[in-house]
């Protein structure tokens, strides 16, 4: 890490001063801390998760230049990329700079959806089908294998067997 200005000394964040952050990625390349996430939690993105519905893509990350629309077929996306905007949303790169919009804000459009989540004890779990079938025993962090969507129209993460699946609402983002 180094400052542009000598007079900061440790790296604390609040008071600059104006100098410039910038950091060693290693055999000497540089960024600027601007160019830089402090948001830890878009590494934890398993997969973008679809209902279909044409959703656009677009060639660039900032959503410019429509290039075509998702397979209606297709419902889980790997994200290879995965970028958030100064305006709150996401953009997710699903392949070879294929991005879509990512809004998270309830509704049928693209969702994040985590590799792991904290659920706390006595959530609901449901089998695939949607009928309940116990609690979660202690609240933890949880891996989530895999996502659907069931017939009330809520996403829901299997966090171990066909009949232990979570409604991601009562999920607190890791």
């Amino acid at each position: 890490m180094s400052f542009s200005d000598d007079s900061v000394g440790l790296p604390q964040y609040d008071n600059l001063h104006g100098g410039l952050i910038t950091y060693d990625l290693g055999g000497g390349q540089w960024v600027q801390g601007t160019s830089i996430t402090s948001d830890l939690d878009c590494w934890n993105v398993a997969e973008i998760f679809t209902q279909g519905g044409n959703v656009p893509v677009y060639s660039d990350s900032a959503l410019t230049h429509q290039i075509g629309t998702l397979n209606n077929g297709i419902h889980d996306w790997k994200v290879s990329r995965l970028l958030m905007m100064a305006n709150g949303f996401y953009a997710a790169d699903v392949g070879h700079n294929q991005w879509i919009k990512i809004d998270n804000v309830g509704g049928t459009g693209p969702h994040l959806m985590r590799k792991a989540v904290i659920i706390e004890e006595n959530t609901t779990l449901y089998d695939g089908s949607g009928y309940s079938t116990g609690k979660v025993p202690e609240t933890d962090v949880y891996r989530l294998f895999e996502f659907k969507i069931l017939s009330n129209g809520h996403y829901y993460g299997r966090v171990g067997s066909n009949s232990q699946w979570v409604d991601m609402r009562n999920t607190l983002i890791n």
